[in-house]
């Protein structure tokens, strides 16, 4: 990023006992223009959040109460209760009581 655009000699200066000169550069020097990187950070933390929740697991079940009624001694009942993975990723659930 240096482009050198002048080189001079100058012989009428004697305080060295070098010969001295100049010269006149261009320089690319970076700079972070820090609105655009506060811009563009946010960009990306926005993405990284939309791609965590898109992730998530994610659960659907056909119902969430199961009511049995007139429950008795040694009386099986039962019912079913679906549940479906409606999320991308892999997931594991438990009933608990």
């Amino acid at each position: 990023g240096v482009q050198q655009l002048r080189y001079n000699s100058h012989p009428q200066l004697k305080i060295s006992d070098h010969k001295p000169v100049s010269s006149v550069f261009t320089v690319g020097v970076k700079v972070i223009d820090q609105k655009r990187y506060k811009r563009v950070y946010e960009e990306i933390m926005k993405k990284l959040d939309r791609l965590e929740n898109d992730y998530l697991p994610q659960i659907k079940l056909d119902k969430t109460e199961c009511v049995f009624k007139d429950v008795k001694f040694i009386e099986v009942q039962s019912q079913v209760v679906t549940v479906a993975n409606i999320g991308q990723v892999p997931l594991e659930f438990e009933f608990v009581n």
